[in-house]
């Protein structure tokens, strides 16, 4: 198994190059801070995270996910003055979005339709936790939210 890169959009497969990441920061009047941070990352496991980002947290505690979140992106290639006010991010609204992508080719669009169906068919089955298991499963964090 790898990071996942390839979803829908307008109607179209794409596999995702890049993505923009938005770390917005608790807006904190008394010392003015009160921009927002973006940057673009190609890091395939920020990739994954994007894409994945719904199913993830719903397996979650909303706090446990914003914390690995915070954690997760501190281990990340950013900007030094992003990471310079961590402690000012805001990481229940961070966001994603596309921002390079190419259309996939047929092959990549038969191999994205049977994982999407095997996600189907283990939340059918009432395995809720599908989403977190595999990304726990590629992520060199093993068992960091109690799931092996």
């Amino acid at each position: 198994m790898k990071w996942e890169n390839i979803t829908v959009r307008n109607n179209d497969y794409i596999k995702v190059k890049s993505i923009k990441v938005i770390i917005p920061l608790y807006k904190n009047t008394q010392f003015h801070i009160t921009d927002d941070f973006e940057f673009t990352s190609s890091d395939p496991e920020l990739i994954h995270v994007a894409l994945n980002s719904n199913a993830i947290v719903s397996s979650l505690d909303f706090n446990d996910w914003a914390q690995y979140l915070k954690k997760l992106l501190l281990r990340k290639n950013l900007p030094v003055i992003v990471k310079c006010v961590f402690e000012h991010w805001d990481c229940f609204n961070v966001s994603f979005d596309i921002a390079d992508f190419k259309i996939c080719s047929n092959s990549e669009i038969k191999k994205y339709v049977y994982i999407q169906q095997e996600k189907q068919f283990e939340f059918n089955k009432g395995n809720l936790n599908y989403a977190i298991e595999k990304y726990t499963s590629l992520s060199e964090r093993k068992g960091i939210f109690g799931i092996k």
